[in-house]
């Protein structure tokens, strides 16, 4: 297959779910072609890497004053923050010449963000890969998100419902990452054509032989600047780890993630707390954690932190939103508290005894083996893609019939 694959950001060992999808359907066999928008010399860079991995990638520069003045513009309208922010031009045109000058089998668009570019798609079958249900974030952030994130939540979430609703008609298909999510775009909507295509994780980069001995160290990660991972680890260090420290006073946590914002730069105040940006690559400090712990509360879709330190053989604390969408059993191959108390008494276990730590690493690698490795998440898109053709062609078929 000819695939033409757009998304809002650079597919990147950040963005991992895009990068991967891409990476697997060339490794498939099919042409995947790559438009992205990017804003910055470092993700041209990711452009340049990526288009090893693909046929060819091409992006078009989104300033970030044109995307504020894409969300001051959305204000006193009905479009939503998310679907504005990347509003370009040059990028429709750069879809427009591309569908124009080769022929493509189908159009993969992902995220909200990009939604509004299979607008400019006209007769090749298109798929929109929602990733997760932003309606159903906002409502979660009114809940537990940290302040402004909750006004901005507030103003925002009758018109993504009523966006979400809409867009989604404007493909042929539409993927979901949970199946919590997929219910709530199903709300929304009950005839959408929406598949479950879960996160995975790259199980040969994330490799781990035998488990780490430094003792009393904590990871938590993620993309900092997302503001449900800042509630998260603000929550865990108020909260959470006061507690740890009452029965292991030698506890040191690690924050390892891009672009921390000020909120979470202070928590490095403490000393034995590290905050440390961005990192080239997460497996060096998964390898000396001896607990990665995710302690959301505010969560759509899969945690891509806890498949990859399950992945790296790392035992996991979570709350139960932290894991929704894994199928993970707790006790088994997870441990999950959810008030500070329990989150807190977990980790210490876990801290205490090596056996259980063990037994918990080893079988959350086991879990995602069998249920999150890329190359079958690549398989079942790939298939997923043979549907809509199929479809299509027979919908071609009964148009002239």
């Amino acid at each position: 297959m000819r695939i033409l694959f757009i998304t809002p950001y650079v597919p990147s060992l950040i963005r991992v779910r895009p990068f991967n999808l891409v990476r697997q359907l060339t490794r498939l066999g099919h042409e995947v072609t790559v438009l992205t928008l990017e804003s910055s010399a470092q993700e041209r860079e990711q452009v340049e890497q990526l288009a090893r991995y693909c046929h060819q990638a091409k992006a078009v520069h989104l300033a970030k004053l044109r995307s504020v003045w894409n969300c001051l513009c959305a204000l006193p309208t009905l479009t939503p923050l998310q679907a504005a922010y990347c509003f370009s031009p040059a990028m429709d045109a750069l879809i427009q010449h591309e569908l124009s000058t080769r022929e493509f089998d189908i159009v993969h668009v992902e995220h909200l963000r990009a939604a509004h570019f299979g607008k400019v798609v006209d007769k090749v079958p298109k798929v929109y890969d929602a990733v997760d249900s932003i309606s159903l974030l906002q409502k979660r952030t009114l809940q537990h998100g940290l302040f402004i994130n909750r006004f901005l939540a507030y103003e925002e979430l009758s018109k993504t419902r009523r966006y979400e609703a809409e867009i989604i008609n404007a493909y042929d298909h539409a993927l979901i990452s949970s199946e919590v999510d997929r219910q709530a775009f199903l709300s929304l909507r009950s005839d959408l054509k929406i598949s479950l295509l879960p996160n995975g994780v790259d199980l040969d980069y994330f490799g781990q032989d035998g488990l780490c001995e430094e003792s009393d160290t904590l990871i938590f990660t993620g993309k900092m600047s997302y503001h449900a991972n800042a509630a998260a680890i603000s929550y865990f260090v108020r909260d959470v780890l006061p507690r740890i420290r009452a029965k292991k006073p030698s506890v040191r946590l690690q924050i390892v993630g891009s672009s921390p914002p000020e909120l979470v730069r202070t928590l490095a105040s403490d000393g034995s707390i590290t905050v440390t940006g961005f990192v080239p690559d997460m497996r060096p400090y998964f390898a000396k954690a001896t607990v990665a712990v995710c302690p959301m509360l505010v969560k759509v879709g899969i945690s891509n932190k806890i498949l990859e330190a399950m992945a790296m053989k790392v035992p996991v604390v979570s709350t139960g939103l932290g894991c929704e969408g894994l199928d993970v059993i707790p006790e088994e191959n997870i441990l999950v508290g959810d008030s500070p108390a329990e989150f807190a008494s977990q980790v210490v276990r876990l801290l205490q005894h090596k056996g259980l730590r063990c037994r918990i690493a080893l079988a959350g690698r086991a879990h995602v083996e069998k249920n999150h490795d890329w190359k079958m998440v690549g398989k079942r898109l790939q298939g997923i893609y043979r549907q809509v053709l199929e479809e299509s062609n027979h919908d071609g078929e009964n148009a002239y019939s």
